[in-house]
């Protein structure tokens, strides 16, 4: 999940447009380390939609993490920082 770190903004539109650019080229570099991580535990993995709902950060607790996901976190931390490093710039 990638949220805006401005609290006033309830969806996308409400930001400027430069911030609307760099909030989905961090969208972008998101899922394509999401992806990364997801082809190398799952030979069958195809795709991953992106989805910009304009929610807040609730998530209920079913979807939750927690140190199960430990392992998980740390994948895409390496994998974000990974695309970081081809675009060239530094974690937001």
């Amino acid at each position: 999940m990638l949220i805006t770190d401005t609290p006033s903004v309830d969806q996308l539109i409400d930001l400027d447009p430069a911030a609307q650019l760099a909030f989905l080229d961090d969208a972008a570099l998101l899922a394509r380390a999401v992806s990364a991580v997801c082809r190398r535990r799952d030979p069958q993995f195809r795709r991953i939609n992106i989805e910009v709902q304009g929610n807040t950060g609730r998530v209920s607790d079913h979807h939750q993490l927690g140190p199960q996901h430990d392992d998980l976190r740390a994948e895409l931390t390496v994998a974000i920082d990974a695309e970081l490093a081809v675009r060239g710039g530094s974690s937001r």
